[in-house]
Order: structure tokens, then sequence, then C-alpha cells
């Protein structure tokens, strides 16, 4: 029986930012001696063994909420608990698992040794300036893990580039696009993601990295978490201006690009500055999980959150209060600003409810409110390079398309709806250097892809409203990708034609 399988979150990659072939970190002495303890115990990856957070999550007075906990909850977790002293299971060495006293790749090859023979798998491993980029936070029975996709447009090639093991299972992804510590100064490009997951601690990992055992560095967590274990057998004593439970969602703000915030299953949210790599502050307006949190994308010091006590809050933090705030009639599921009209902020819950709201007479009912799926809205998504295109998923396993062209006369239209068979949805984007591809994925862990340019239907409703500068893809239809199982031999390879 196959382990179950499933794409949390999911986030783009813009192009150019990432190296054309990752480079090989030497490992430090805390990894190495990590690594020599794994390799004895015939373990080559750190156990998802949850800690008393994790475990809140699941108690019985506070189930686990959302249509993506829920899944979460499929996998057994509470199995987990029954430590016996003995090994769960074990895998054959990946890729980078040869052993510390073996050679070591030489400084001026750059690719993977079991690749140094072939030209062919040199070349399918390069990244290229025109590929697109996207990473999931996949669940596959007791791993986590961060898959790295390459999407090649010209031949509508999608396969696994990477992966990296995670310490916990991953909930949410924000891409960071510069490199720490040059972010104060204008930022230096780079190419990392940001992950929470059901830990209190958010990894930063360097994708451009091959083969990483462990993230470039981590924001808050627990004492136990700095040190050479990640596994967690007792009450943690949590670092100062950490969460104190899973950290449920991410957002970067889009003028300072070092200012990281987090919303959390403790209720809070955080601000983060991601150059010293310390809370700023914390926000404590919630009483129940905080689900959504979103940077407003032009006024640098407003935010919107949303949490299971079915509040949607507006929050200055330059005067560190909520200036608006509103009841909702079901939890949140998620929440995002539009692109083209810095004022509307849609909602979408658990009922299956989409509502957008104009901020400035937030007090007042919104501007549409209309029932966008049968089940649990998980994910909506603006393009942004399409105006009033927008596009919803949910557990009901469809992806809805809509003309938010006559919002302000309070209309929302239905283009199109498709189911493309990936199970319970979870997560959905547009791809911000392209205006017409989004990519999904959900219950049945396989990423999609669709080019909603290749309908005619959306083609003809949205065909006039391209900004200026942002040239859709010419070719590419919509593509899943199964995925390999971790054993494979062939991740970093092409799929045969």
């Amino acid at each position: 029986m196959s382990a179950k399988t499933m794409i949390a979150a999911l986030a783009w990659i813009s192009r150019g930012f990432a190296k054309h072939v990752p480079v090989e970190r030497p490992l430090g002495e805390e990894e190495k001696d990590e690594y020599e303890d794994l390799i004895k115990q015939n373990n080559p990856y750190r156990r998802l063994t949850p800690s008393s957070e994790q475990e809140s999550m699941q108690s019985e007075d506070d189930p686990s909420a959302g249509t993506m906990n829920e899944a979460l909850k499929k996998l057994h977790l509470e199995a987990y608990d029954e430590e016996d002293g003995s090994v769960w299971w074990s895998v054959d060495l990946p890729a980078f698992s040869n052993e510390l006293g073996q050679k070591e790749q030489a400084e001026d090859d750059k690719y993977p040794l079991e690749f140094e023979d072939s030209e062919e798998e040199k070349e399918d491993y390069t990244i290229r300036d025109s590929d697109a980029l996207v990473v999931t936070a996949s669940v596959e029975g007791d791993f986590g893990s961060l898959e790295i996709y390459i999407f090649e447009e010209n031949t509508s090639t999608l396969y696994v580039h990477q992966e990296i093991m995670l310490s916990s299972f991953p909930l949410c992804l924000e891409w960071l696009p510069y490199a720490p510590g040059s972010l104060s100064a204008g930022g230096a490009k780079g190419n990392y993601m940001i992950v929470g997951s059901f830990l209190p601690e958010i990894e930063v990992w360097n994708l451009d990295e091959q083969n990483a055992l462990q993230p470039a560095f981590l924001l808050g967590g627990s004492v136990q978490s700095k040190g050479k274990s990640k596994r967690l057998k007792r009450k943690a004593e949590h670092l100062p201006g950490s969460h104190t439970d899973a950290v449920m969602c991410l957002s970067l703000n889009s003028s300072r690009n070092y200012i990281l915030a987090s919303g959390s299953a403790d209720t809070s949210v955080k601000i983060w500055d991601l150059n010293t790599q310390k809370c700023l502050h914390t926000i404590n307006t919630h009483k129940g999980k905080v689900q959504a949190v979103k940077w407003h994308p032009i006024e640098e010091g407003v935010m919107a959150t949303a949490s299971f006590d079915r509040r949607l809050c507006l929050t200055d933090v330059k005067d560190n209060k909520v200036n608006l705030q509103r009841e909702m009639a079901a939890d949140v599921e998620t929440i995002t600003w539009h692109p083209h009209d810095q004022y509307l902020l849609s909602v979408a819950s658990e009922s299956g409810i989409l509502e957008t709201h104009d901020v400035r007479k937030f007090s007042e009912f919104p501007l549409v409110s209309f029932k966008a799926h049968d089940k649990a809205v998980s994910a909506v998504t603006c393009s942004q390079g399409v105006k009033n295109l927008v596009v919803t998923a949910s557990a009901d396993e469809v992806i809805r398309v809509w003309d938010y062209s006559a919002v302000e006369e309070k209309k929302a239209k239905l283009v199109m709806e498709k189911n493309p068979e990936m199970g319970e949805l979870y997560c959905c984007h547009f791809y911000r250097d392209s205006p017409w591809f989004i990519a999904a994925g959900g219950s049945k862990g396989e990423l999609f892809i669709w080019d909603l340019e290749e309908n005619a239907t959306i083609a003809s409703t949205f065909g006039g409203k391209v900004d200026k500068g942002l040239e859709a893809m010419d070719t590419g239809n919509e593509k899943s990708l199964p995925r390999k199982s971790k054993k494979s031999a062939s991740t970093h390879k092409k799929p045969s034609s």
C-alpha cells in the first residue's frame, strides 16, 4: 500500500533568480556529527517526531481546523507518539549520502558526482534563465519535503530537479528572492524558501545549495532545535520572540523585503527582521489560531489577518493597533489583496463563501459575497498581468475562473471551471512572470499546471486586459506529474519522452 501523499503549499520562483547549477555547501562540524549519528542509526533523515506543540494542534478540546489540517490528521500523526526505541523505517541513502570519508566533489565541477560522466544528465540538471520553477511543500508518509520542479515552457516538460527533506510537516511557504544580510541595503539577488510547519520555528532554506541537510537559518524555535538533534521528546523551552505552536501562514513585506510576518496556532502574529533573524514585534489581536496573514501590496505598514476566532482584522503595525475588524460567518481559509486595486481584499471561508471587501468601507457589506464552491475555498489567487482575472481552488476538487470586471457593480462572473483530478485542492497560485499560468496541488500529491489562455472562453473574456510589458507564455498546456519515490534514482532526471 502506497504512502499517503499530499501537497500542502506551493510557491513559484521567478525566472533568473536560481543559480544555473546549485552549489554544494561543505558540511559544518555539527552537521557532520549529526550525519554520522544518522548513518549509524541507518536513518539518513531526521525522523518527523512531533513536539508537544504539534500534539496540541490535535487536542480533543481544540481539534485541527481547516481543510489542509484535516488532511494531515489522516496521516495518523497520533501513531508517532508510540516510541519504543526501534528504528521505524530506513531508506536507501540518497545521492548526497556518500560516506564522509569518500572523495569530495572537485571545486571546478559544480554538478553532482553521479552526473560526472553524462553530459546529457548535466544538461538536464542545468537551470536555464527561461525555466519556470515551482516549489511544493509535500508530505508522503513519514516524510516532509520541499520538491523543486522545473517547467520548460517550450516543451511543456515538468520534472523534479531536487528535493530537500524537512524537519516536520510543512504548512506554508514564502519565497525570498534576496540574500539575507543584504536586504537592508537593497538586497542582493538570492533564492531562499521560508517554511512554516508544525514546529514553532520558521526554517529558511537556500534553494541554490545541493542536498542541504540544514536550513540556512531559523527564526525562533526551541532550545533543542538549535542543537544537533531535531528530536523533541519533552516540552521545549522556546527562544525569546519565538512562536510556541505551529506556524500556519507567512507573508513577506513587498516594500521592505527584509520584513516577514507569520501567523501561528499560538494565536499570535509576529513581525521578523530577516537580517538580524530576530522578532521585532508580536501582535496578540486574535483569540484563535491565525490562519491567514497578508501585507498590503503598497501600504508597507498595513496587514490583513484572519483567525479561527472568525475575525478579519486590518492592522497598522506603525500604530501598533487594529484599525478595522469585522466578524465572519465561518472560519477563514485564505485572504488576498487584489494587485490592480489596492482597496480590494478577498476573503474565502470553509463554508465555500468568497467575499470581496472595499477596505475604505470595511464596516459595510462586502462588494460581492457568493457561494464560490461546495466545500472550503482553500485558495484565492489573482493574475498579476491580467486585470480582473481571479482563480479559486477548493476541497471540492474544482478550480474556478472568475471575471471581476464588474465587481464595483457587486457582480462576479463565473467564466470556467475545471476538475484537474488532483483530489482535494489545498493550494493554487498564479505565476508572477506569466499572466496566464497557475499551479495547484492537493491530496493526491501531484502538481498541476494550467495555461488558462489555452481555453478559448477564458482567452476571449480577458484577452484585451493584459498589462503591457507582460507577455503571456505562448506554449505549454496543462501538465501534471505524479510524485516519484524518494528511493528513485531518477529524481534529478527528465521523464523519458
